[in-house]
């Protein structure tokens, strides 16, 4: 058996999250002194004195309403922000409590606790997004510092999946994926109906991440199969292939083939990827003649169809794109990776079946010669299109063309 070739490989669609930086026209934060600030050991005074009062089991609304205020000056004492956070969710729930309690009572209140709720995520949120829109200045302390701010604005307003974007965006824009994955599964929790840009998100670092199969599973739930999102789609096309789903992936493929069959990464991919099915079922079909099965009752009508298809989407492609190099080698690759399966099978079928089979080799092989021929004319210094050549003239008992590839290795 001659040695294995260079395997095909599977292309990757393009698709593009965490590109662009989302900003908001929000109100910035007043920074003129006010004479009337309180200073911080008078806050916590007040603080002090309010927490007697609730301990006591008062219901009062007024108390926990002046309590969230006090917590939110506090807060604004902290420069770094992330010393803010635990201020934070003691202002979220203070501000809970008092919600709850007035709307029994007084809606008009209720209203202005949601405004001042609103002013300061607001205030921590776009702090962030001005961080932000430097990052071509920025540092690992700048993206992480611009993270914390992002990260009090989703305590203060837990459902806020602006902030979850943005604050995933700067954990990843800072290469710490990991951390962008636990902030956005944790907006999940908190958000009832995940925003799809968020979910894309999501999927999109599973698949950095090496995580296919939860990247598949978060694809999915955006509903690919309506079509209106490509970059959905294209996700979850590589996290298929990422996966080894190749057939799932195929199916997808023909879909937006059938949609832009012009399109020259779907045709590739599309190619690649009906010879990585039939190589699969190949494999199966190994395994069952070994346990002697006939091969008539296997899977290989069904292999040897699709890489029919493949060598025709190659065809195709050589012939609307002659000049490209990438192409032709792809080709080439598909033509001798093909004979090599069946090859593989070659000992395990019977005498009749065999010849069919050699039949079958030698064609593959003997179509691979003018494209690793002409690639070597391209570029006359890759050994590997030297190898791969000297094999194919080998196999096919061309002996005096092997020994003058062999020369060039």
């Amino acid at each position: 058996m001659f040695d294995s070739f260079t395997r095909i490989a599977s292309l990757v669609l393009a698709f593009g999250l965490f590109i662009s930086c989302s900003t908001l026209s929000l109100q910035k934060k007043d920074t003129t002194k006010n004479p009337d600030e309180l200073s911080e050991n008078l806050i916590r005074q007040r603080l002090d004195s309010l927490d007697k009062q609730i301990d006591q089991g008062t219901q009062d609304p007024a108390l926990f309403y002046q309590k969230a205020l006090l917590l939110t000056e506090l807060a604004q004492k902290k420069a770094p922000p992330s010393d803010r956070t635990p201020i934070y969710s003691k202002v979220h729930d203070t501000f809970k409590k008092a919600s709850d309690l007035f709307a029994d009572s007084a809606g008009s209140k209720t209203e202005k606790i949601r405004q001042l709720i609103k002013i300061s995520w607001s205030n921590e949120h776009n702090q962030g997004v001005q961080i932000m829109q430097t990052d071509s200045t920025l540092s690992s302390s700048d993206y992480q510092k611009a993270a914390d701010y992002f990260k009090n604005a989703t305590i203060i307003i837990p459902d806020s999946s602006i902030s979850y974007k943005m604050e995933a965006k700067a954990y990843y824009k800072n290469h710490k994926e990991e951390k962008a994955i636990s902030v956005l599964e944790g907006a999940r929790n908190h958000i009832q109906d995940m925003p799809t840009p968020l979910l894309a998100q999501l999927a999109f670092l599973y698949s950095d991440t090496q995580q296919p199969l939860k990247a598949i599973e978060v694809y999915k739930q955006m509903d690919p199969a309506k079509g209106q999102n490509l970059n959905i789609i294209h996700g979850l096309i590589n996290a298929y292939i990422a996966a080894g789903e190749h057939q799932n992936a195929l199916n997808l493929l023909q879909s937006l083939i059938a949609k832009e069959p012009d399109n020259i990464i779907y045709q590739q991919t599309l190619a690649s990827e009906l010879f990585t099915v039939a190589s699969q079922q190949l494999n199966s079909v190994a395994s069952s003649l070994q346990k002697g099965t006939k091969l008539s009752n296997t899977k290989f009508q069904n292999a040897d169809s699709l890489i029919g298809k493949a060598e025709q989407q190659f065809k195709k492609l050589s012939k609307e794109n002659p000049e490209d190099l990438d192409i032709m080698q792809q080709f080439a690759t598909f033509y001798q990776n093909s004979a090599s399966e069946y090859q593989r099978i070659l000992p395990l079928v019977n005498q009749e079946e065999k010849l069919q089979i050699e039949r079958q080799i030698t064609n593959y092989l003997t179509s691979s010669i003018p494209l690793l021929k002409e690639l070597t004319k391209q570029h006359p210094d890759n050994k590997n299109t030297w190898k791969n050549l000297y094999q194919a003239y080998s196999y096919l008992g061309m002996k005096e063309e092997a020994q003058n590839a062999k020369s060039h290795f």
